[in-house]
């Protein structure tokens, strides 16, 4: 029997391996991510982030955060880079860039925070990736998350076995 999703990994990160040798992934272009992302909780419990380009695991302390927009395309942080991009880009951050300087998380093209390992985050354009203190801020509140639900899968599980 084929193993499709082995398959279709194989072939994602061959288009990544494509990706880096041409320059990485640069502010404009979609973002590269491995089709099946994995749970952030093992089968022990515990909370651990996965790169979501190659999919390994990598140290919680130590994951980049980039903020995927519009379907797909990092956010680019820097004001420079974004007045050079076209002009739908451009007007795409002026209608979503909050006042605050977050994004607007009601756009229905926003996906969110993921993460980036050390090796996979060499070949992203810096100006892709947010301030330290943002980086910190969003990683800790989502492992604090995932720790909560990791406590209560647990105790179900507890629970189940118990009976």
């Amino acid at each position: 029997m084929r193993d499709f999703h082995a398959e279709e990994k194989r072939e994602s990160l061959a288009r990544w391996q494509e990706r880096k040798a041409n320059g990485g992934i640069k502010p404009g272009d979609m973002f590269h991510w491995t089709p099946y992302p994995k749970d952030w909780i093992d089968s022990k419990f515990q909370v651990r982030i996965r790169c979501t380009i190659c999919d390994r695991v990598g140290s919680n302390n130590k994951m980049s955060a980039v903020e995927v927009v519009d379907g797909g395309a990092l956010r680019c942080w820097d004001a420079d880079v974004i007045a050079s991009l076209g002009e739908q880009t451009r007007s795409y951050y002026e209608r979503n860039t909050l006042e605050d300087g977050r994004w607007d998380e009601n756009d229905g093209a926003y996906m969110g925070w993921w993460y980036v390992g050390s090796e996979c985050a060499k070949h992203i354009d810096p100006t892709l990736f947010p301030p330290k203190e943002i980086q910190d801020k969003i990683r800790k509140r989502a492992i604090e998350f995932y720790t909560e639900k990791a406590k209560q899968r647990e105790a179900e599980h507890e629970e189940r076995m118990s009976r």
